[in-house]
């Protein structure tokens, strides 16, 4: 059995688009590719999924003025059947896999980013048993 931790409780909109700087986004995003990898040399599909937000304000005197908002990548996991298997975020601070996996009612778990080979096992041990 992997061990793994229960995270800590984000509000709805953290859960749903966390904000992330251009840098902690592109970080999380390595993070979330490598997982990917791993999760594809055992038949799922994936789909990573980058976010920005672009806000327009202006008067009608000056040229208008734009910024933009990153927010933290996902990954998606399809089993072979096309059934999502998974949802994997990084949390705020890059040190774990936030996993849901909507087979099992056990809301997110937590997995340690230097060690993806867990995530996948778990995520690969869950549809299994779906299956």
């Amino acid at each position: 059995m992997i061990p793994v931790q229960e995270t800590p409780e984000f509000s709805a909109k953290e859960r749903i688009c966390p904000e992330a700087s251009h840098l902690v986004a592109g970080m999380h995003g390595k993070a979330l590719a490598m997982l990917q990898r791993l999760l594809k040399s055992y038949g799922f599909r994936t789909v990573l999924t980058h976010r920005i937000g672009i806000r327009l304000r202006g008067d009608r005197l000056s040229q208008p003025k734009a910024s933009i908002t990153h927010h933290a990548p996902d990954l998606t996991v399809y089993d072979d059947g096309g059934r999502m298997a998974a949802t994997v975020t990084v949390g705020r601070r890059a040190g774990q896999y936030l996993v849901s996996l909507p087979m099992v009612d056990v809301g997110c778990l937590v997995v340690n980013v230097d060690q993806p080979h867990e995530a996948a096992d778990m995520i690969n041990a869950v549809s299994e048993e779906a299956a």
